[in-house]
């Protein structure tokens, strides 16, 4: 409905060197970009370029899911889509390719892992493991879009959430919750019960992380998802027919 107001800074800094830092505001997004290292040219998977789209498209999204519409609670939600959102933009925008975007999700699920070693998703924010909420929210957003491409290939999780904001939009104040996001995916995809168990798996204290999430996104007609016990190290792998 209005187009945000975007303030850019750069600074040459030293050769080869390069960093970046910004946010969001209502309406605005800020980028300060610093060194002599960036090369638009470079798209592979690990180059400078492609970390910075991906950290714009982050932070973009924030100007549509938590400024459209305010968050009560659950920062997993607001921050992990917005990750995993990213990742899709990134891949519509032929920055990364499909093999890439797997790889993102794949180190995002097993950081989750790491992250919950000991401790809930729900309390990260007071042992300060606030990576968590970017890590573990982007893989349940990525079970989520599991969830909905198998009740309605259609579904995606852009689709979510512009239904998720429109309803949130429809209510005064203009606000979600977790209870919003769990009905919503209950009612798009009604013959799974990932609502559920994301409700359960937020507030438990997991044993063995890894295999609690093998367990939420397995299995999946999109995916294959394997655990190496050993490691404890998880592995997506995109089946041949996978959008």
């Amino acid at each position: 409905e209005t187009k945000p107001m975007v303030f850019f800074s750069y600074e040459s800094g030293e050769p080869g060197s390069t960093s970046y830092s910004g946010g969001t505001l209502p309406g605005i997004v800020q980028l300060s970009v610093r060194g002599q290292g960036w090369d638009p040219d470079d798209r592979g998977p690990d180059s400078a370029f492609a970390s910075l789209i991906q950290f714009l498209a982050h932070e973009s999204a924030h100007l549509w899911n938590s400024q459209l519409a305010r968050s009560r609670g659950g920062a997993w939600m607001h921050e992990g889509s917005a990750d995993a959102l990213a990742f899709r933009a990134l891949r519509e925008l032929d920055v990364i390719d499909d093999a890439r975007l797997y790889e993102l999700f794949t180190q995002a699920i097993n950081a989750c892992a790491q992250g919950l070693d000991g401790c809930a998703l729900s309390s990260s924010a007071e042992a300060r493991r606030f990576r968590n909420h970017y890590t573990c929210g982007s893989s349940l957003a990525f079970a989520t879009e599991l969830a909905l491409a198998e009740a309605d290939s259609a579904l995606d999780l852009f689709a979510f959430w512009a239904e998720l904001i429109a309803m949130a939009r429809r209510a005064e104040p203009p606000e979600y919750d977790e209870e919003s996001y769990f009905s919503l995916l209950e009612r798009l995809a009604p013959e799974s019960d990932l609502g559920e168990r994301i409700r359960t798996f937020l507030d438990a204290v997991h044993p063995d992380p890894a295999a609690s999430l093998f367990d939420l996104v397995h299995p999946h007609e999109n995916v294959e998802i394997r655990l190496d016990v050993e490691s404890g190290q998880l592995q997506l792998v995109p089946s041949m027919d996978s959008r």
